[in-house]
């Protein structure tokens, strides 16, 4: 396949990956930026990736081996898998908070065991 033809693959497979996301045009997407040399590049989607959605294993099959190869085998991956850990926590309060409903409670009353009724006012 020629360079241009390798371009071509690559840009479709961004379009592909940017407009219908799942695990599998990821995975070819980030696997096509590999081969066309694009090592880091591949691994930041597929780090990114982990970070939006957990650590899906057939991500993270393709994710180690990359950090390892990016990092020529000298990095723990345990440290990694602990800040990567970190971030995705730091992505799911960030995305649930912003999900939270923003309203104030209702005004209610109850009675409590004892007969006392207890309520709430804002």
């Amino acid at each position: 396949m020629g360079n241009q033809q390798v371009d071509k693959a690559l840009e479709i497979l961004a379009k592909v990956q940017q407009e219908s996301p799942s695990e599998t045009a990821t995975i070819a997407y980030a696997k096509a930026l590999e081969a066309k040399g694009k090592s880091l590049d591949a691994f930041q989607l597929l780090e990114s990736e982990v970070i939006k959605n957990g650590k899906e294993p057939k991500i993270m099959a393709e994710l180690l081996p990359l950090y390892r190869k990016l990092n020529n085998s000298l990095s723990d991956t345990t440290n990694y898998l602990k800040g990567l850990n970190s971030r995705i926590d730091e992505m799911l309060v960030s995305k649930l908070q912003g999900e939270m409903v923003k309203k104030e409670a209702a005004q209610f009353s109850l009675v409590d065991r004892s007969g006392k009724e207890v309520s709430w006012q804002v």
